[in-house]
């Protein structure tokens, strides 16, 4: 049975198809991607810094550790889990420190997940950008993936520039600004284009 979260992203990209012929020659050739969508919370945003910079065969295998050493990852096993736990599971000092400081934020109130469904994007992106080690990405990512916003462009993507290189079979990458300013066309449903161009990165390198 086809999820909410799947018929929302294929609806937006099949208005998105009618609108541009890049993207509609993308669906053709890839074929419609998967929902992200994952379960909002400390464990999503942990598990996207977990993954970031390295590949998801790393990724995959640290976080099964993680969730081996702590029982499961939430604000409170990480709080109270030691650096040494923590680097025996293969964090870096930075991912580390991040969601130590993730955990402090939860715990003294000033990040509370429950409360994002209130909030706009920016007021999210600032809340999450305030504590150590979360950039604008990190929360662009977040807010996709955790919260189901149509409408978030995370910009400096190297894959988003080289998904639109493999729909367009050109010999060179956008630049990331470039890229940034023509994703405005695709208001209010940047997300589900996002998603398209990463389908893309996957299906040509298959």
């Amino acid at each position: 049975m086809i999820s909410d979260a799947q018929r929302d992203l294929e609806k937006a990209i099949r208005v998105l198809a009618k609108r541009d012929p890049d993207l509609k020659n993308a669906v053709r050739r890839f074929g419609m991607p998967k929902s992200r969508q994952r379960s909002a919370g400390f464990s999503t945003l942990a598990k996207i810094i977990v993954g970031q910079q390295i590949s998801t065969k790393a990724a995959d295998a640290i976080w099964k550790r993680c969730k081996s050493a702590l029982g499961s990852v939430s604000a409170k096993t990480v709080h109270a889990a030691s650096d040494k736990e923590l680097r025996a599971a293969g964090l870096s000092s930075s991912k580390l420190k991040t969601l130590k400081s993730i955990a402090v934020a939860v715990k003294a109130g000033d990040c509370n997940f429950q409360s994002f469904n209130r909030k706009a994007d920016d007021d999210i992106r600032a809340l999450l950008t305030a504590i150590w080690g979360i950039g604008d990405w990190t929360a662009d990512i977040y807010l996709m993936f955790a919260m189901g916003r149509p409408d978030v462009w995370p910009i400096g993507d190297l894959a988003l520039r080289t998904g639109w290189q493999a729909i367009r079979e050109s010999s060179r990458r956008i630049e990331a600004d470039d890229l940034a300013s023509l994703s405005e066309q695709w208001t209010p449903y940047r997300s589900a284009a996002a998603v398209l161009l990463w389908h893309a990165v996957a299906a040509t390198r298959k």
